[in-house]
């Protein structure tokens, strides 16, 4: 595959990532996929979410 650029280039699919609503002390997962397009080294050095309460793991 061929570099979009030499610069890297993060990529989310699906992008955005919704959540419906979820009842108090229920649960709903979302998988992603997170990909560097680009031709540089790509680095997540942090994740934020919105919302209260919400986790990533």
């Amino acid at each position: 595959m061929t570099p979009l650029s030499e610069d890297p280039i993060v990529m989310i699919s699906p992008n955005p990532l919704n959540f419906p609503q979820v009842l108090l002390n229920q649960s709903l997962t979302r998988n992603m996929s997170i990909m560097n397009g680009g031709g540089g080294t790509a680095a997540i050095s942090s994740v934020t979410l919105s919302g209260s309460p919400s986790s990533v793991s």
